[in-house]
């Protein structure tokens, strides 16, 4: 961890020092404020209130990751603690328009972390594609098809290219590409605004769980693979899957923000001045099970269905602190409930750098949090977490920008740890070249790998591992 933490350091000194130099010149220079980028849009009427548009986005990663203890790649041990990797976190391009003033249709195909360890010639997938009509106008719209109008909380259905930290808070994402795609589904929604409550509501049917991409659900080996029943470890059922509901409801005090689509921004960089405090739930009838011990039954066996239910409220705060320069505060909290049955837990390493681990102690059939960059991102329980950030002036950078530096983290008290706390850190820096459509990202995260020392025992955090990422983004 040491390593990593010189790694991060030293890219973090120079891009300060040059900041620090480029500040002082500016009392000679010509103050430069920000371009917008105009959208690519085609009007289909006169006052542009018809249109269709086009965006697209690239995120590439270059990482350097302490790995977890005895992680794998292809089956083979990581020669070192340490790997280097370079990736695609994410690729978008979205067509969406207004077609009438009632009816509006959205979509976007797409790619997720594409790494060394993906399928070659990979493809792009469709990731969105609904449609709504405006029945009440601005109060509701009701719409269906493949989509993210889901709950429990903001960034349940994050808007990606306006993140302020390196990749959001995915542990909002519960079920992502478990029983969904990559947090979609079929589903039939109603949203809209009632004075300053902006709401969304929908009924999903999720995917048949054998059909996920990560049939395993962790990124890494966990308690056993989805959907094949555990003793007393719930996991996700492989039956015929009842409707899911979702709902998020937020009351926005200041300035509106838009519903168009699904995805909620991170961060406005002080264009506008948002105050929102929003709550919402997810809850899917039998969508785990389990296996329970029974003296009386042949066999001993009882398989027990359980619901799946998450709640959560949360507070979002992002405004401007000086107009006249242009620095901004930008503050999000919330607190998640997750029932996902008896001692559930989801492993998850982002683009993980491995594919493989295994305890390192204790023997085999143990609990550990998997390879690579994998830990606990999920589970039965509650979760704590909440992000900073502060964009500087303007012209700290002359033509070149400015910076925001930022920090998150995540605080999870788990039944199957009983309850002992699972923490997750990230501080970085955003260095905004034009705002969110050129920027770079310095990102240091550090993390527990908790693990099982026998069966009868829960799993304690043994070490921390360390993970630097330096991200580009490029988008219109």
């Amino acid at each position: 961890m040491k390593k990593i933490s010189i790694v991060f350091l030293s890219v973090l000194s120079a891009v300060t020092a040059f900041a620090q130099t480029d500040t002082l010149n500016t009392k000679t220079k010509k103050v430069v404020k920000p371009q917008v980028i105009k959208p690519l849009k085609i009007s289909l009427n006169d006052d542009g209130s018809h249109y269709i548009q086009f965006t697209g986005l690239v995120q590439a990663w270059v990482r350097f990751n302490q790995s977890n203890p005895n992680s794998t790649i292809n089956k083979q041990p990581i020669g070192s603690d340490n790997t280097f990797d370079v990736g695609l976190r994410r690729v978008r391009f979205q067509t969406f328009g207004q077609l009438t003033d009632r009816t509006f249709f959205y979509t976007q195909i797409g790619e997720n972390s594409y790494s060394y360890l993906s399928e070659r010639k990979f493809g792009l997938f469709l990731m969105d594609a609904t449609g709504d009509y405006e029945f009440i106008k601005k109060h509701l719209s009701i719409g269906a098809g493949l989509g993210s109008w889901v709950g429990p909380l903001r960034f349940s259905a994050p808007s990606v290219g306006t993140l302020m930290g390196m990749d959001g808070m995915i542990y909002q994402q519960n079920t992502n590409d478990l029983n969904d795609q990559f947090v979609r589904r079929m589903m039939i929604y109603a949203k809209g605004k009632i004075g300053k409550l902006d709401y969304r509501v929908s009924v999903a049917k999720p995917f048949i769980v054998n059909s996920a991409a990560n049939k395993n659900g962790t990124g890494q080996a966990s308690i056993g693979e989805l959907g094949n029943m555990q003793n007393d470890f719930a996991t996700f059922s492989t039956r015929n899957p009842n409707a899911q509901f979702n709902t998020y409801l937020s009351y926005q005090f200041l300035d509106q923000e838009a519903n168009k689509n699904p995805y909620m921004p991170g961060t406005y960089h002080g264009t506008k001045k948002v105050f929102n405090i929003g709550g919402g739930l997810q809850y899917q009838k039998d969508a785990m099970w389990y296996k329970e011990a029974n003296a009386l039954k042949p066999g001993g066996i009882d398989t027990i269905s359980h619901q799946y239910f998450t709640a959560g409220v949360d507070v979002f705060y992002d405004a401007p602190l000086n107009k006249g320069d242009g620095s901004a505060i930008s503050f999000y909290a919330a607190y998640l409930y997750s029932d996902y049955g008896r001692n559930y837990i989801r492993n998850l390493g982002v683009m993980n750098a491995a594919d493989g681990g295994t305890a390192y102690s204790g023997g085999a059939g143990l609990y550990n949090s998997g390879g690579g960059s994998a830990f606990a991102m999920n589970g039965t329980g509650s979760t704590l977490a909440a992000q900073l950030g502060y964009k500087m002036k303007d012209d700290l950078l002359d033509e070149h920008g400015t910076l925001m530096p930022y920090v998150m983290t995540q605080l999870s008290g788990y039944q199957y740890f009983e309850y002992k706390l699972m923490a997750t850190f990230n501080v970085g820096l955003n260095w905004l070249i034009k705002g969110h459509n050129s920027k770079f990202s310095l990102d240091y995260q550090n993390r527990p790998y908790f693990q099982q020392a026998t069966a009868t025992e829960a799993p304690r955090e043994t070490v921390r591992r360390g993970m630097v990422v330096l991200q580009y983004q490029v988008s219109f």
